[in-house]
């Protein structure tokens, strides 16, 4: 599995997008067959810890998400006018925490120029 990242061309200024192997020597353009030698294993390691932090991210938000749409549901369908505050808070405070993790797993992308 490599690293998915959006790649330039310095050539012929074209953008792909390529996944990055570990054990990949060089990084060729699909355009023009421009080469250059490939990143080194640290900075993929990087990349590759990043972009896992950024989908573990996604998932949580869409969690999150789909627990305060359920909660906004049933609040909607079901409850009785006594329990509206806390289960409104609640619902509230998921909606945010799945703002905050959605901004977070999109927040990155990563451009190799070669």
């Amino acid at each position: 599995m490599g690293v998915p990242v959006k790649a330039t061309c310095s050539e012929c200024l074209t953008t792909h997008y390529a996944n990055l192997e570990f054990g990949q020597e060089n990084i060729t353009c699909p355009a023009c067959k421009h080469s250059m030698k490939n990143l080194p294993e640290g900075e993929l390691n990087e990349l590759d810890v990043a972009t896992k932090k950024q989908r573990t991210n996604g998932i949580v938000s869409l969690v999150c998400f789909a627990i305060a749409a359920f909660g906004m549901l049933e609040w909607a369908f079901t409850m009785k006018k006594d329990d509206v505050t806390v289960w409104m808070a609640m619902t509230i405070v998921f909606f945010l925490v799945a703002l905050v993790f959605g901004v977070l797993g999109s927040t990155k992308r990563f451009i190799v120029e070669f």
